[in-house]
């Protein structure tokens, strides 16, 4: 993950700080059942011990196997938009697709999962979304209304870290009930009298994000309102800059991706969550309670009328596994990809095996 230069952030940063007006929401609250009626899919990860986030070269468990592309004979453009979350495994991802050959030219639009499904569903402006979360209803609603099926591609599992200063030494670990507490309460003692009666500086993820539409599903039970009105909140559509801010405050605290984290381990400190640390081994074993499915999202329309969207799919789950831990994120397990590459053989209207 590129760094960008430290003085350019600390400008940013303490600009942010100085911002005290709070803005309206503009988007709807997402109901629980949005996010969790897809909680069946997190425990799909990885089945063989991982110590590291290495490598994975697995493809699928043997029953599914996707026609072979060559990069070398696809010219054609394509559009992706999406999570800023998985765009680091998108970018990862197409800088392979060039080097093995591809020769035209792929829009990546950075932006959040929500404007992602925007793009795609109301705009019909891109080609294939990038996102941290499962569609919502509303939004299959809007594509069908322009002629779209998004259909699933599950590409890997992320977890959402807690972070605070590396000098924060009263925290160690956080309940759902104080995390609540850590996001709306103005000091720290207002939620544990032994903690400092210091005002708790929060730099969230902003409101069209998925990350904080995950975490507000979890710890707020959907309801957005309450962390987005809460005092000295700080809203950012750059994980890379929570993670930076953090690291300015002793008594600050953000949430974001656990790459994030690992690119700035030395300057962050991880609260464990309900009693569980992030890492590998309890994501693997989906014993850590703020992960999360990536994907990538498109149509079976798009796919068979533009063969270089298919074909970069096809790309992409095929060798997903392995980069994806390059990046920071956790490889799924054979049977998962083999669905999602099922799921590319149904919209393409093939159906092969191994």
């Amino acid at each position: 993950m590129r760094r960008r230069n430290r003085f350019y952030y600390l400008i940013l940063i303490g600009f942010a700080i100085a911002c005290t007006d709070r803005v309206e929401e503009i988007a709807p609250d997402p109901s629980p059942s949005e996010i969790t009626s897809h909680s069946a899919d997190i425990p799909s990860l990885v089945e063989e011990p991982q110590a590291t986030l290495s490598p994975f070269k697995e493809q699928g468990s043997g029953k599914i196997r996707l026609p072979e592309i060559n990069p070398l004979d696809i010219r054609e453009n394509f559009s992706i938009a999406g999570s800023s979350t998985v765009h680091p495994l998108v970018q990862v991802m197409y800088d392979r697709f060039i080097e093995e050959g591809y020769q035209g030219e792929a829009l990546l639009e950075n932006i959040t999962s929500n404007s992602g499904f925007k793009l795609f569903c109301q705009t019909v402006e891109s080609d294939i979304v990038s996102a941290d979360r499962p569609i919502r209803d509303d939004e299959m609603q809007a594509c069908s209304q322009r002629d779209r099926t998004p259909i699933s591609f599950r590409i890997g599992t992320d977890a959402i870290v807690v972070a605070v200063h590396p000098d924060n030494d009263f925290i160690e670990n956080l309940s759902f009930a104080e995390l609540a507490g850590v996001f709306t309460a103005e000091k720290w003692s207002d939620i544990n009298p032994n903690w400092p009666k210091k005002t708790i500086e929060r730099f969230i993820p902003s409101r069209d994000s998925g990350t904080l539409s995950v975490f507000v599903d979890r710890i707020f039970q959907g309801r957005s309102r309450e962390i987005l009105n809460a005092p000295n909140t700080t809203e950012n559509d750059e994980e890379e800059i929570l993670a930076q801010s953090v690291s300015l405050d002793i008594y600050s605290v953000s949430f974001f991706s656990y790459a994030y984290y690992l690119d700035y381990a030395e300057t962050l400190k991880l609260i464990a969550v309900e009693g569980i640390p992030a890492n590998p081994q309890t994501v693997k074993n989906a014993n850590y309670p703020l992960i999360r499915p990536l994907f990538l999202y498109s149509d079976a329309k798009i796919m068979q009328e533009k063969s270089q969207v298919s074909d970069f799919i096809n790309f992409f789950l095929t060798n997903i596994n392995e980069e994806i831990g390059k990046v920071g994120y956790f490889p799924d397990n054979a049977d998962t990809l083999d669905e999602a590459e099922s799921n590319w053989l149904k919209a393409i209207g093939k159906n092969k095996k191994r």
